[in-house]
Parts: structure tokens; sequence; C-alpha cells
């Protein structure tokens, strides 16, 4: 194995293989801890999957397990098992950022699903909205148009959320939809500003 590659340990295969999908008709999948692990490193690095490192096997084999899976649902549905939380209920963050699309990301005619992709000062951006535990590991992604408030987006992502002790957010974005939503019993300011609402 070469360096600077990116290898799933046990521990990381443990908890991601109960999920990978069982039972397809078709020839038996290659190595998948080896193509899962192909398929992070070459999102990690952001290179063409064409420089996919030829340990991890064929680019094309790397390439169309991401794209195939990802047009099922497959990933959506690994992502949410694995960041499901345990049975205890956590103290959960909600925030977003906007990325800005690249100048020919939007305006295709294919596809059936809504880009979320829109026009601002800015650009073309996209705002992600993210719902993250203790550890800053994203529990709920939630994507919108750029130019989209964070209050239009905070009943979506809450509607995703799993229970919670806690939620900490920005208190001028979130804190009108929280209080009419009901969710808010009592609040606490951080002295970073912050709000948290038990």
């Amino acid at each position: 194995m070469g360096g600077g590659l990116f290898w799933l340990n046990d521990k990381q295969w443990a908890r991601i293989e109960p999920h990978l999908p069982t039972g397809l008709t078709g020839p038996d999948r290659d190595d998948d801890r080896r193509i899962l692990s192909g398929i992070v490193h070459m999102l990690q690095s952001g290179a063409r999957w064409r420089d996919c490192p030829r340990e991890y096997g064929p680019y094309t084999t790397i390439y169309n397990r991401f794209n195939r899976w990802a047009k099922r649902g497959r990933w959506c549905a690994i992502f949410e098992a694995l960041a499901r939380p345990g049975k205890d209920a956590v103290v959960l963050s909600l925030d977003s950022t906007s990325i800005k699309a690249h100048r020919c990301a939007s305006g295709g005619n294919w596809g059936e699903h809504n880009q979320a992709i829109g026009r601002s000062r800015g650009g073309r951006t996209t705002k992600i909205h993210a719902l993250s535990d203790p550890l800053c590991r994203p529990v709920v992604l939630h994507l919108t148009p750029g130019q989209d408030a964070d209050i239009a987006a905070a009943p979506d992502v809450l509607a995703l959320a799993p229970p919670m002790s806690a939620l900490l957010a920005d208190k001028g974005s979130y804190r009108q939809i929280l209080v009419t939503a009901g969710a808010v019993r009592r609040r606490r300011l951080w002295a970073d500003g912050r709000s948290a609402w038990r």
C-alpha cells in the first residue's frame, strides 16, 4: 500500500459493512473495502477520477460504483445510518455556509433532481445547512440555493433531526423560526453570542 493513500481501517469498515447493499443480481462486486477506500481518497483529494491510484483498482470501477450508488440513493442511506446518534440525546449545532458553484455547474437540461444553485451578489452559490454533533460530525445536511435565508431551511433541517437535549444555533438566523415552531422552552445565551435552546 502506497503512502498518502486512504484505507478504511478495521473499525471504520466494521461500521460501514453492515449498511452495504446485499442480495443484488448480477456479477459479484469487487472488493468493497478497496473500492470504497478509493472513492473516499478521490473525494478527499479532489482529483479527476482518471487520476485514481492503481492500488484501488481501475478508475472506471471506482467512478462507476460512486456514480451508480449516488443515482440509487445508496450513499444517502449509508450516511444516514452512520450519522444516526446512539440512544442518548445529544447537543446538536445548526449553522450554514455558502459555497460558490462553478460557472458551468448550472443550466443543464438533464437530470431529474433540482439543483440547489441560486444567484446572489456573489454569483452562483449553494448554501449548505448542517446539523452537527459535539464532535462536529454532520448528522443532517440540507442544500438550498445560495440566496435562501437560513430561516427558510430550518424547518426542513429540524424535521430530519434526531432526538436532542439542546440545540445551538445563530440567534439572529434561527431564533424566529424556532420560537414560532414551539421548539424553544428556555433560552440561554453563551458568552460568544450563540444561543442554546432546551
